[in-house]
């Protein structure tokens, strides 16, 4: 039995664009659009804020239409915000279609890397991940990032595979939420020696999660920071 799906759209500023579109995901059980957009404290939020408000009045009467509004400045708390938004729907059951269409580039890719670390992490098949040029809905034409997603997707599967089945988990969760961990801190909660913490500590700088800062002191990455609180979230 297939689940329900979250349609997550990101917006740009052509309703005339994303209207169509979206009306054209038929083939899904679709149980809410998610508009995700930016606001960048410029005057283009505007325009963004005006393309979202048009298409949730051409859609309210035909399905449920939310907002994600995530903050420009802060690229880790876009990345956090979005794939914690994504996994809840996950862990709830249902499917999710991610339509990476118009918008600022930051936008499309918090969106994508957010989708895609969703899919590693969950293991779910019901993630579904497209990207259309903005303005080629009449064309039909779609930008099939299939091959190079699967192949990110596997990769971070097996990243996280091996986080969840050793003591590297325990690091990431024991992380502050500023992201800082020292290695006196690990051995002392992880009753280990500082040597083994050390050894950890490197294997996650070399999937790039983490980074040393100075001698024994050491910082999630923006990835890192995403992978910590989305564990955090499925310990919970």
């Amino acid at each position: 039995m297939h689940p329900t799906y979250s349609l997550y759209f990101t917006v740009g500023f052509s309703p005339e664009f994303i209207v169509p579109r979206l009306l054209s995901f038929k083939s899904k059980d679709i149980d809410q659009v998610w508009l995700v957009r930016i606001r960048t404290g410029r005057s283009e939020d505007r325009k963004s804020e005006y393309a979202a408000l048009l298409v949730k009045q051409a859609l309210s009467l035909s399905i449920k239409v939310g907002e994600i509004v995530l903050d420009s400045l802060d690229v880790t708390s876009m990345l956090c915000t979005l794939s914690e938004h994504m996994l809840d729907r996950v862990m709830q059951g249902q499917g999710l279609l991610v339509n990476v269409s118009g918008g600022p580039r930051i936008l499309s890719i918090v969106t994508l890397l957010s989708a895609v670390i969703v899919k590693a992490l969950s293991g779910s098949s019901y993630v579904d991940i497209e990207i259309v040029p903005e303005y080629a809905v009449d064309k039909g034409y779609t930008i099939d990032l299939t091959s190079l997603t699967e192949a990110f997707v596997h990769g971070l599967e097996y990243i996280i595979r091996k986080i969840r089945q050793t003591r590297l988990k325990d690091i990431l969760l024991a992380a502050s939420e500023d992201g800082k961990i020292t290695t006196r801190y690990l051995a002392d909660i992880l009753n280990i020696k500082e040597s083994t913490v050390s050894n950890y500590l490197y294997e996650l700088v070399q999937y790039d999660l983490v980074k040393s800062i100075q001698k024994g002191i050491y910082e999630l990455t923006p990835i890192g920071k995403v992978l910590s609180k989305l564990l955090k979230k499925l310990h919970s």
